[in-house]
C-alpha cells in the first residue's frame, strides 16, 4: 500500500503506517471520530 503511494504521491503525502481496520468509530450522527484514530493509532 505504502510502495504504491509513492509511486503516485508526493513524499510528503505519503502514509507512514497504514492500519487495516473492520469498521471506523463513529458517533451518534454518524460521523468519523478522527480524534478518536488519533488517539488508538498515535505513533511516538
Amino acid at each position: 500500500m505504502i510502495a504504491a503511494c509513492k509511486s503516485e504521491l508526493a513524499n510528503f503525502k505519503v502514509p507512514k503506517q497504514v492500519h487495516f481496520v473492520d469498521e471506523l468509530p463513529r458517533n451518534a450522527m454518524g460521523k468519523v471520530q478522527k480524534n478518536d484514530l488519533r488517539t488508538r493509532y498515535k505513533t511516538v
